[in-house]
């Protein structure tokens, strides 16, 4: 619920933002990312019509991996799981409809499970977040505290979904 007029919520020009979820805020960009900005496996989402979730600011969009951006009025997202939000048909559980985040979830079908870019194939310049450990695949978690990689490789987004097929061991 933050409020910018003029100037980018963040604005990245060097530095990390990894596994995080805006929403719910109005600025004229959410997330500005410069040449030495790094910005991985984030959900972006823009509240106001014409505002932009994320822009490059150096042109170059290499150093934006894996993030899942939407602006809410250019209609729904259809990779999200709609039967979270209040606006499906059924009624949701009390204790569902109180966490708004939980509607940015990927939905079990969205062509945005198993896509992202795997860790070993990163560009160079995410080279000093790997030999930190910053940035872990194999061991790091998403908002919701499941592996980061379920399947065979990372989702994109904030949140790593669920989908375990008939007949299929996951081992966590």
């Amino acid at each position: 619920d933050n409020h910018m007029d003029g100037a980018p919520l963040v604005d990245l020009q060097r530095g990390l933002v990894y596994n995080s979820l805006f929403y719910g805020n109005e600025a004229d960009t959410t997330v500005k990312v410069g040449a030495n900005g790094l910005v991985l496996n984030n959900t972006i989402i823009a509240s106001r019509e014409n505002d932009l979730p994320i822009e490059a600011s150096n042109g170059v969009p290499a150093n934006i991996i894996n993030n899942i951006t939407h602006n809410e009025f250019t209609g729904p997202a259809t990779c999200f799981a709609t039967y979270m939000t209040n606006r499906n048909p059924y009624t949701l559980p009390a204790y569902l409809s109180q966490y708004p985040e939980l509607a940015y979830q990927l939905h079990e079908h969205s062509r945005a499970i198993n896509t992202g870019t795997e860790f070993a194939n990163l560009p160079t310049s995410y080279d000093q977040y790997k030999s930190d450990r910053m940035v872990r695949f194999d061991v790091d978690r998403d908002l919701l505290g499941n592996p980061r990689r379920i399947g065979g490789r990372v989702d994109l987004g904030a949140f790593e979904t669920w989908k375990v097929e008939p007949k299929q061991v996951v081992e966590i």
